[in-house]
């Protein structure tokens, strides 16, 4: 069977990520699918970061976040969650 990673670059998407995640998880579940979410953020300032941190600690979600306080690269941020995956499949959104 295959498993998937599935990496979401963010910066300032406290309006958004909530629903994606969410979105993206019924996708998998439906299908009986193994996966992983990796959120690597930019260090975003409008709430982003505390939404993702509250989706990790209430849900059984396999959700990482990792937060770069670095310039804002978006290869960079996909780099850090491909280096950061643990399934074969890796997808970026």
């Amino acid at each position: 069977m295959k498993s998937f990673s599935v990496i979401l670059p963010t910066l300032n998407e406290e309006g958004h990520i909530t629903q994606l995640i969410n979105e993206i998880v019924d996708c998998f579940n439906k299908e009986n699918i193994v996966f992983e979410i990796i959120v690597v953020d930019d260090n975003s300032t409008d709430g982003t970061i505390g939404k993702i941190r509250k989706l990790k600690n209430n849900s059984s979600i396999d959700l990482s976040l990792f937060v770069r306080n670095e310039k804002k690269n978006l290869a960079k941020s996909i780099n850090l969650g491909i280096k950061n995956s643990k399934y074969e499949y890796v997808i970026w959104m």
